[in-house]
């Protein structure tokens, strides 16, 4: 797109007027190649996230880039209409260029509307992914607890009455063999005074 400078006007401080527009103009044109630049390094993923996010931030300069550019031509045409009329030619030329610029100013304005509004979209997706996480998360949690709740309750009415069976088991066993160790010794001895003439024991 072409930049115009505006028409000349002769008043005073023109000069440094105009090189003030030359410089945004050139600053609005280095930010026209920065956003062919990440178009085309995308290519096929230019509606990315990663795509929408670099052209957003391209977006937002141009718009206070335009912005100024507006400002600038908007105090000239102040200036001309003063000078000259608002019917002289050159009033409206100049407001021909500040309606042009203004125009370029809604439309970059309407592409970063565009541009949030896809932005949003993968913010609302990952939002959703994230609560679906979060919420699995929570289950696990939930049912994790529940499995601990179960081997408490495993450990009480299972494990615990066996080791006590156990305990039974082994105690009844050690008075059993207490016992048959008496029936083994008065038995002995009992062999040892068969024919002494020594009372048997009973």
């Amino acid at each position: 797109m072409a930049y115009d400078i505006g028409p000349r006007i002769g008043i005073t401080g023109e000069q440094t007027f105009r090189k003030s527009i030359r410089d945004i103009n050139s600053e609005l044109r280095e930010l026209k190649s920065e956003m062919g630049l990440v178009e085309s390094s995308f290519g096929k993923s230019a509606k990315s996230e990663d795509a929408l996010t670099e052209k957003s931030k391209i977006l937002n300069k141009q718009i206070e880039t335009q912005k100024k550019l507006v400002k600038e031509q908007s105090d000239m045409l102040e200036k001309c209409a003063d000078k000259y009329g608002e019917a002289d030619s050159r009033t409206t030329n100049w407001q021909n260029t500040v309606n042009i610029s203004k125009t370029r100013l809604n439309e970059l304005n309407k592409q970063l509307q565009e541009n949030e509004t896809e932005l949003k979209k993968y913010n609302s997706a990952w939002n959703t992914a994230q609560e679906k996480l979060d919420a699995a998360s929570d289950k696990i949690s939930k049912a994790g607890d529940a499995l601990s709740g179960v081997g408490q309750k495993l450990t009480l009415g299972v494990t615990t009455p066996i080791l006590a069976l156990g305990t039974a088991v082994t105690t009844a066993f050690i008075g059993f063999e207490d016992g048959m160790a008496k029936v083994n010794t008065i038995a002995n001895v009992s062999a040892a005074l068969k024919g002494t003439g020594v009372p048997m024991i009973a």
